[in-house]
């Protein structure tokens, strides 16, 4: 009986310490996501540094040049011209199947590029915000208000800055194939079997329900697995935008990709709540007013990031960083694959790193020491006189 009651009281031990894990992790999401709609929080930077005004005046530029330059040459330009053609040319029966293909077209030949050369111009405009904050607000000694011109050759080598990107690109792919490759894959299996198992009511009553249950259970199988992966890369795609409004911050901090992944992967609710407004605006509206939405919004996440700490609401709950969820280790795999295939050596660099990282460690006690012995020699003089 003691026995038993012994084993009760640990089982109700456990429960209440899984149930008490969760409630901190729901609470370190909500956390995140009320980090990410304070805005507000912006305006005091904006009103009293003209630098970082006029470096968000940039970016709010360039990026509504894109997207109303995009729509104007879409509808005024592309779209009447190729209408015209067709109407003069050849004849269109299924006009939404033709409408969906010229905007596919249109999204690859045109939208994608100039999305992707925009960000590309851009990155220095937001390195460049991420910096001003932290010289202004964050940094705490001179050296770190030198910000990025100082950082060490190895971080700022090209092998790490292909590392960064490689991996960035590798995790982004990984998000498209879990929410448009697998959903797809599922769906053309769903007709595969539709097509092969017709319902045919000429068969037998037992077979024609054998068959009902063969389909049905493969269409359970197939949907969940949909549910899943939608499910899974919503999640990535939360992290992953996450990660573009704090890894300028990091990169002012001189904080190489892998601590950047293991920060986000300790703290995976917190990034997790942060991602999901970007993650909303995106999918619940259309392309252009989605997208433009996050380029006008994207400094000011920039901007939150670099004033966030993320680390004090976990300390203000008691919790510890969880054990590492290594969502980006399949990136990370992929990245340095193909690193060593074009003859780069990232594991030498990262050896490098940890050389220096325990150097700087090193110089930092010994001038905490220092500073101790000299404290303690000074106030034994002052006793003396």
């Amino acid at each position: 009986m003691m026995a038993s009651k012994s084993s009760d009281e640990n089982i109700e031990g456990k429960n209440a310490s899984i149930l008490s894990s969760l409630t901190d992790q729901v609470h370190l999401f909500m956390e995140g996501l009320f980090d990410a709609i304070a805005v507000h929080r912006t305006i005091p930077i904006l009103v009293n540094n003209e630098d970082i005004l006029m470096t968000v005046v940039k970016i709010f530029g360039a990026n509504a040049a894109l997207i109303l330059g995009s729509v104007g040459l879409f509808n005024k330009g592309i779209l009447p011209v190729v209408t015209v053609i067709n109407e003069k040319a050849f004849d269109i029966h299924d006009q939404t199947h033709y409408d969906s293909m010229l905007w596919l077209i249109y999204q690859a030949l045109w939208l994608v590029p100039i999305c992707v050369l925009c960000y590309i111009c851009c990155l220095a405009w937001y390195q460049e915000l991420a910096d001003s904050i932290h010289k202004k607000y964050t940094a705490k000694s001179d050296e770190e208000k030198k910000g990025s011109k100082n950082l060490s050759s190895i971080t700022k080598s090209l092998e790490y800055v292909l590392y960064a990107t490689l991996a960035w690109l590798f995790v982004y792919i990984q998000v498209q194939l879990l929410l448009a490759i697998v959903p797809t894959v599922m769906h053309l299996c769903e007709d595969m079997v539709e097509f092969l198992i017709p319902h045919d009511p000429a068969h037998m009553a037992l077979l024609r329900a054998f068959r009902r249950g063969i389909k049905s259970m493969f269409f359970l199988i197939t949907r969940s697995l949909k549910w899943i992966s939608l499910l899974l890369g919503l999640g990535l795609m939360s992290v992953l935008y996450a990660w573009y409004a704090f890894d300028p911050k990091w990169i002012a901090h001189q904080i190489n990709p892998d601590e950047r992944f293991a920060m986000i992967e300790k703290h995976l609710a917190y990034f997790l709540g942060f991602g999901v407004p970007s993650v909303l605006l995106l999918k619940t509206t259309s392309f252009f007013v989605g997208f433009g939405s996050f380029l006008m919004l994207f400094p000011f996440w920039i901007m939150l990031g670099s004033i966030t700490e993320f680390a004090s609401h976990y300390e203000a709950r008691g919790v510890e960083p969880i054990q590492r969820y290594r969502v980006f280790k399949v990136a990370q795999v992929w990245t340095v694959k193909a690193l060593k295939f074009f003859g780069a050596d990232i594991e030498k660099t990262r050896k490098l790193l940890d050389k220096q990282k325990q150097q700087r460690l090193q110089n930092s006690n010994a001038m905490k020491e220092s500073t101790i012995v000299g404290g303690t020699i000074s106030n034994d003089a002052k006793k003396v006189h």
